[in-house]
């Protein structure tokens, strides 16, 4: 067996140039890689006469990481919300406060740093069974989860995106010498992946979370749903416009069986094999909101006025598509002479 650890934090670390530069502190910084492996015989002397036919192996690694950042983003002025009719401000008050300097268009600039904080669990066990000369089976189990936490300063810094990962498989096989020229190979396989996504609004920089329950008409609800303001002003720091994104969570599952069967006959200057694929995958796609709704606006004017001069709605229904895919082969490998194959 084997362990290990690497470590890193904000200790051992500096600061970046960009957060020293706007006096920003320095954020959280931690990185956790940790694990190890396990193998060796299940011994029963009784059962198998002192042989060992059963051996295990076993591994785990689990990483734990918050990854300092630095953005400058733009967002709206304190002036610019007050002017703000009232059933805008809500959504202009869901942004961060800002800390910088005045662009002159109803935005200014907001200096900050975070850390992204992500872990990661994958724990797998392998157990190889000898049951006799002519028959030896495996079995195996990989369970991996992961979840993660970014900001997008693409966006708007108070859009917290959560993000968890589920993969999960396990198999299991068996070779039996039939005879010594006839092999048979057989394995059977089930997998999963898995997704969620979400990305509601916090607190970051003083912002005031919004939902999208106001505007939405009734027959939605407000959990799987989306809603997103874009300020796409002239004069902007950053090449991103600042960009209100209101979402509810997004499903997205991975489903496949998978079963593989090899038959390797040797019979003189000829080694024959035959066998097939056959998979089996049923896709739940959950990732688009039955109702999106996107507005931009171009001025500071049009927001005082509440109206958009461009956006879109968008409804999607969930897919839910069956895949069946089944392949077959034959070869022969043909030994003509000692320097021909």
């Amino acid at each position: 067996g084997t362990a290990f650890e690497y470590f890193r934090n904000n200790d051992l670390d500096a600061n970046s140039w960009f957060a020293d530069s706007t006096g920003q502190r320095k954020p959280p910084e931690r990185q956790n890689d940790f694990g190890g492996v396990l193998g060796g015989p299940v011994y029963v002397p009784h059962v198998y006469n002192g042989r060992n036919r059963t051996f295990f192996f076993f591994s785990y690694e689990g990483l734990r990481l918050r990854l300092p950042q630095y953005a400058q983003t733009n967002v709206p002025t304190l002036a610019f919300r007050q002017q703000a009719p009232s059933f805008m401000q809500p959504y202009l008050n869901a942004f961060p406060l800002p800390n910088g300097r005045d662009l002159g268009n109803g935005l200014a600039e907001l200096n900050s740093t975070y850390s992204d904080p992500s872990a990661i669990n994958a724990t797998s066990i392998r157990i190889d069974h000898t049951v006799n000369n002519r028959l030896t089976l495996f079995g195996r189990f990989n369970d991996a989860p992961s979840v993660s936490y970014q900001k997008r300063p693409d966006e708007t810094l108070s859009i917290d995106q959560y993000r968890r990962f589920n993969m999960r498989t396990a198999t299991i096989g068996a070779t039996a010498s039939i005879t010594p020229r006839l092999i048979n190979e057989a394995r059977f396989n089930y997998s999963y992946n898995g997704s969620f996504f979400d990305s509601p609004l916090d607190t970051f920089g003083g912002a005031a979370p919004q939902t999208t329950a106001t505007l939405l008409p009734s027959a939605y609800d407000n959990v799987t749903n989306q809603l997103s303001f874009k300020l796409n002003f002239t004069g902007l720091t950053q090449p991103a416009a600042p960009y209100l994104f209101i979402s509810g969570h997004q499903i997205s599952d991975q489903h496949q069986i998978n079963a593989v069967e090899h038959l390797s006959y040797v019979t003189g200057a000829h080694q024959l094999k035959v066998g097939f694929d056959y998979r089996r995958l049923t896709p739940i796609d959950n990732t688009n909101p039955p109702y999106q709704l996107i507005a931009t606006f171009s001025t500071e004017q049009q927001v005082i006025a509440g109206v958009a001069p461009s956006g879109t709605v968008t409804a999607y229904v969930p897919q839910y598509p069956v895949f069946l895919n089944f392949s077959a082969f034959a070869d022969d490998t043909w030994k003509v002479s000692r320097n021909l194959t």
